[in-house]
């Protein structure tokens, strides 16, 4: 850069960033992580139909939205901004759509919400997080992001907020991810995650609410026994709980020639029944899924057949597969 124009050069992107900083048309709007944001609609999932267990969304009031809701208000009472939250449960609990809720709240109180997908580089997201903030950058499927690498990448994109952060810029993490036993523990701490929320079945509360959003009040009969329905969809998250309800709507339909009819108590027992099987499938392949050993031990494991075969002694100290040399 020639010296002689440098302090204009300079001054012309302060210009540049302080436009981009006031008037950018992502600023405070839902975005992708793509290298070309597109717009997302976060209002595209009804509010009223996302349920959860009344401990879930204790956590995510206190820990996630109320920090954007109310980030005014924290900011008196000197209450840093600066989250990274991981929500961790199994497929169907509603981990993407409690991206879409935190998208809404993001973008009612005037922040950034950046989406990243497995395809998508977080660390960019990062970087254009702290263009627009406050911002928050949303990071689904850890475990899909951090496949083939190693496992301290959560701790890697942590260093890279905490970098973003220093600068007193008010951004926000979540991260989601089917797989939590697939994360380093060492950054599970407060201060590192400062939030560690299970997204898991309904209590009985929920099972009840979500009923109740998912079928029209006028097709529900008075006298339904909930305590028998939630003994029936007993384990369910939300996905399969969904499933149930409009199952019943369509056992009434059949029942009645086309028509909707009263759904009964017997029509949600029967739907929640139905879909057992279903339902235990998934969680034997969820078991087998976290069964399954890790690529450093079977890598280990098939050194230690072939040294033995070779009669090579002390075998344990030339490759240990775990702490006790096994």
């Amino acid at each position: 850069m020639c010296r002689k124009y440098r302090r204009h050069i300079e001054g012309f992107l302060d210009v540049i960033q302080d436009e981009l900083n006031q008037n950018s048309i992502y600023r405070g709007r839902a975005i992708s992580a793509e290298a070309d944001p597109t717009f997302l609609d976060p209002y595209r999932v009804d509010k009223a139909k996302v349920v959860y267990s009344q401990e879930a969304l204790t956590q995510l009031n206190a820990n996630v939205w109320a920090v954007l809701d109310h980030a005014d208000r924290l900011r008196d009472l000197g209450m840093p901004l600066k989250r990274a939250v991981l929500l961790e449960g199994q497929y169907g609990t509603g981990k993407t759509l409690t991206g879409s809720l935190t998208a809404q709240h993001a973008v009612e109180a005037g922040w950034t919400f950046i989406l990243v997908r497995s395809s998508d580089d977080p660390y960019a997201a990062l970087t254009t997080a702290a263009l627009y903030a406050p911002a928050v950058v949303w990071v689904e499927d850890l475990d899909v992001l951090s496949q083939n690498k190693d496992r301290g990448e959560l701790a890697k994109l942590l260093d890279a907020l905490d970098g973003v952060q220093a600068k007193g810029l008010e951004v926000m993490a979540g991260f989601t991810t089917n797989f939590p036993d697939a994360i380093d523990k060492a950054v599970l701490r407060p201060g590192r995650i400062d939030a560690l929320i299970h997204i898991g079945a309904l209590d009985a509360a929920g099972f009840e609410q979500l009923v109740r959003s998912q079928i029209p009040v006028d097709l529900l009969a008075k006298d339904l026994d909930f305590k028998a329905i939630t003994k029936a969809f007993e384990g369910y998250v939300p996905a399969f709980a969904v499933e149930a309800a409009g199952r019943a709507i369509r056992y009434s339909v059949a029942r009645n020639n086309g028509a909707p009819d009263v759904i009964t108590t017997a029509d949600l027992v029967g739907a929640a029944d139905g879909l057992r099987p279903q339902f235990d499938l998934q969680e034997n392949a969820s078991e087998a899924m976290h069964a399954r050993p890790t690529m450093e031990k079977m890598i280990a494991s098939t050194v230690h057949r072939t040294l033995r075969e070779f009669e090579v002694e002390d075998v344990g100290s030339i490759v240990p597969i775990d702490g006790n040399g096994n």
